[in-house]
């Protein structure tokens, strides 16, 4: 329900011809905020509030569109450009069924202003002085091109260590894929943020915040909270791209949290939430997120979550 969010389907996909029936979703849930109404959050993080038209408004709208200005290769951009003219053409440009129009592709995550979409953080995880490499997606999902006029770094251990040339234009379709780099050199947690100095009127300094940790403990953590028992032990493959097993140790008895994250921070699989008596074990995990379907080729973490101490481990889908 949301272009190029969480369920959205790469084109590249071997499945359902690129997800044209999973990504059609987004038009399809367009047209009923349309029709209904409805507030919420959808998975770019954007708030909305849509006033329905009715179904009988809708439907004009949605035919004059279809019929008078979409051809076979229009894209969701021309879908949005083209239905906020039909309902221009039929009720007038100041009319509640346009503001409604332009409200629920909002709702959708494809915006009538350049609009930046990145994640709101950014985890790390590396060994002393070895380095952890995150791939970070840039969107614009406006109508109009997304121009970015700089882009800044601050935080110990982190950098960038191939900047675009400014000023970068960013298309409706292909996001731009910036790669931000941790290297701890003490034992401690890091944090820091990037700044995009934008073109969107809505959000022209968006800031991503970035949090770093060393996964080779101290001697009070290990004091504290013994980790060297309860850990993460091997995902092997890794990378992978069929299934990858997780191989970790439990110290003593109790719950048990295991978990998959994106590069944005969300949690996109559970792999176990049980009572573990001490021992070692394995979960294999199909590369599938929460729903079932297959999560894009990428970095993500594993997290064990022990009674309130949480383990990650970086591992990559190809």
């Amino acid at each position: 329900d949301t272009y190029l969010g969480d369920n959205w389907m790469p084109s590249n996909s071997q499945y359902d011809a690129g997800g044209v029936h999973t990504n059609s979703g987004v038009q399809n849930h367009w047209f009923y905020l349309l029709c209904k109404g409805g507030t919420g959050t959808n998975s770019d993080g954007f708030n909305y509030n849509v006033t329905g038209t009715g179904i009988a408004d809708a439907e004009q709208i949605a035919y004059r569109n279809l019929t008078t200005y979409l051809i076979p290769g229009s894209n969701y951009f021309d879908a949005a450009t083209y239905s906020l003219q039909s309902a221009i053409d039929l009720f007038g440009e100041n009319s509640p069924q346009a503001k409604s129009v332009v409200d629920a592709w909002n709702a959708v995550g494809i915006f009538y202003v350049p609009k930046i979409v990145t994640p709101d953080s950014l985890m790390f995880h590396a060994r002393l002085n070895e380095q952890d490499l995150v791939p970070m997606d840039i969107k614009g999902q406006g109508t109009e091109p997304l121009v970015i006029s700089n882009i800044e770094i601050s935080g110990e251990g982190f950098s960038i260590p191939d900047l675009p040339e400014f000023p970068l234009e960013i298309g409706e379709i292909d996001p731009f894929l910036l790669s931000v780099l941790f290297r701890p050199t003490q034992s401690k947690i890091y944090s820091g943020e990037i700044r995009f100095f934008s073109n969107d009127p809505d959000d022209p300094v968006k800031t991503v915040n970035l949090s770093g940790a060393v996964n080779e403990p101290s001697a009070t953590d290990i004091a504290l909270s013994d980790p060297e028992e309860n850990g993460l032990y091997s995902i092997s493959p890794n990378p992978f791209s069929g299934t990858t097993a997780i191989s970790f140790n439990v110290s003593h008895n109790g719950r048990v949290l295991m978990y998959v994250i994106g590069s944005s921070g969300k949690i996109v699989r559970e792999l176990t939430d049980q009572f573990y008596t001490p021992g070692g074990y394995s979960i294999i995990w199909n590369g599938k997120d929460q729903t079932g379907a297959p999560v894009p080729a990428g970095y993500y973490f594993v997290v064990m979550d022990v009674q309130g101490t949480r383990i990650f481990q970086a591992v990559s889908r190809l």
